[in-house]
């Protein structure tokens, strides 16, 4: 038996190293764009307006983010601030958005909300034909709104993900945050498209306004909006594309602490967890593309819960194994076996899952010109690297527990209300007059037509409009002859209410 297993090691490794976890950080693109040709279609006057949203939640610095933006060579673009009322920062947030009244509009919501909450919430409010979600404490270069317009401009792709990058100075939290919001496209042009369904990362990202619509927004219960919302898209058939290079990058702030890194993956998890349990992957019409978005969805989970928890399971046996030799029963003895054999592949998991990191790590030294690689810093990122493997370990495995032994309610993809729950009410939110639009309170916004949809008395009252207009029409009769145009339409077939043949 240990024969066959020392056989069936090597494979197990090479499986996971060539096929399983590489797909984690670095995947080969459908196809390659380049932007040369966003400068034609501007010459010919074609542009694309974006909307960005920006939802704060105690944020540490809002100004710096939207000077950022402001910096942009992109002319026609908007940013919403969204806000909760009871937020600490929303006298920051009105300074920035009286400093700049042109360009900046506050959205203020009432009670506490989630992220996608929010977001669904400033929808109507967007005048864009793109929506962007820009994170609260995420800096963009100067040059990424122009790229994002020349790649609609250019290409028929449908979501762009912009390209995390590190930069020198942060320490070893921020960069395991940032690691865990880039997504690695192999390739060398600055636009590259994925073949099935990949999670892009929910710091910097841009749909198109109307596929958006269409789609219902964002649910409003996920905790990675982003996700979830793509890979609705991409069932339908969206195409998801990643932008990277000097001029297109995104950073992040970080967060800050251990903690709150390990509660954001917590998020993480459960969300991944919900989203399978919706099912929305089985849309997907062949079963590659379907392997492929169930995989996306329980990889990062089931490498976090693995890897170090066989571990130590290894380290145990290593440990107890002499004194299980020594004692009699043969039975004994192969259980112990293959405990330790079992351990070594999660040890060989965690190894692997390493060397992903490290290999995006040393990816990003080559390709980033804001960041180096020193000796001293990659000791301290693998030895961090392996603490915070095991403490997220703990986190994810409890996280699968609670899922498996809670009964949670569905998402709401595709406008599937769940009964346990009353829909969201839209009085919770309200939109500062001076930020909601151009004129008092938010009467110039449209009203939300998903949440008229759920309306009880809406079959009721499209019942009585129709049958007043016909008796309107029927009172009316048909319009003089003075007025009438020939050859421009049938000829109405009753009288309207008088005699007529």
């Amino acid at each position: 038996m240990l024969a066959i297993g020392c056989l069936l090691l090597p494979i197990v490794v090479a499986w996971m190293y060539w096929f399983l976890l590489p797909r984690a950080r670095f995947v080969r693109p459908a196809a390659q764009f380049s932007l040369d040709a966003g400068e034609q279609a501007r010459a010919r006057g074609e542009r694309v307006s974006l909307s960005l949203l920006m939802p704060l939640l105690n944020e540490r610095n809002i100004a710096e983010p939207v000077q950022r933006i402001l910096q942009s060579d992109h002319f026609d673009y908007e940013i919403l601030l969204i806000i909760d009322r009871s937020d600490h920062q929303i006298e920051a947030a009105r300074r920035v958005a009286e400093e700049h009244p042109d360009r900046v509009r506050l959205l203020l919501t009432d009670g506490s909300s989630t992220k996608a909450a929010a977001l669904n919430f400033a929808i109507p409010h967007c005048r864009g034909d793109v929506i962007g979600v820009i994170s609260g404490d995420n800096f963009i270069a100067p040059g990424l709104l122009s790229a994002v317009e020349a790649a609609f401009l250019t290409t028929r792709i449908d979501v762009i993900s912009a390209g995390v990058h590190l930069s020198s100075g942060q320490s070893s939290t921020d960069i395991h945050a940032s690691l865990d919001r880039t997504s690695h496209i192999k390739g060398t042009h600055p636009l590259r498209t994925v073949r099935h369904f990949y999670p892009i990362a929910g710091g910097v990202y841009f749909i198109r306004a109307d596929l958006l619509r269409l789609l219902g927004g964002w649910d409003d219960d996920c905790q990675v909006e982003a996700t979830e919302v793509v890979l609705r898209l991409s069932s339908y058939g969206a195409v998801c594309g990643f932008l990277y290079g000097p001029d297109v990058w995104a950073d992040s702030d970080g967060p800050g602490s251990s903690r709150v890194l390990h509660e954001a993956r917590r998020r993480r998890y459960a969300g991944l967890l919900k989203i399978y349990s919706t099912g929305e992957w089985r849309r997907f019409p062949s079963a590659r593309d379907r392997r492929a978005a169930r995989g996306a969805l329980l990889m990062p989970v089931a490498r976090a819960v693995a890897g170090p928890w066989l571990a130590v399971i290894a380290l145990a046996c290593v440990v107890v194994g002499p004194v299980v030799e020594s004692q009699p029963g043969q039975a004994l003895w192969v259980m112990a076996a293959l405990l330790w054999f079992c351990g070594v592949i999660g040890g060989l998991i965690s190894l692997v899952a390493m060397a992903m990191d490290v290999r995006a790590f040393v990816w990003q030294s080559r390709t980033s010109s804001r960041f180096r690689l020193d000796a001293a810093d990659t000791m301290d990122f693998l030895f961090r690297w392996w603490v915070s493997a095991l403490i997220d370990s703990f986190t994810a495995t409890q996280v699968v527990w609670r899922h498996l032994r809670s009964s949670s309610r569905v998402l709401t993809g595709h406008f599937e209300r769940s009964t346990e729950e009353p829909a969201r009410p839209d009085a919770r939110f309200s939109a500062q007059g001076e930020g909601a639009g151009s004129g008092s309170g938010g009467a110039d916004v449209p009203p939300d037509l998903l949440s008229l949809a759920q309306n009880p008395d809406l079959p009721a009252a499209a019942a009585t409009m129709a049958e007043g207009l016909d008796r309107l029409f029927r009172a009316l009769g048909p319009p003089p002859d003075s007025l009438r145009l020939d050859g421009t339409g049938p000829r109405p077939r009753g009288g309207g209410g008088v005699s007529g043949d």
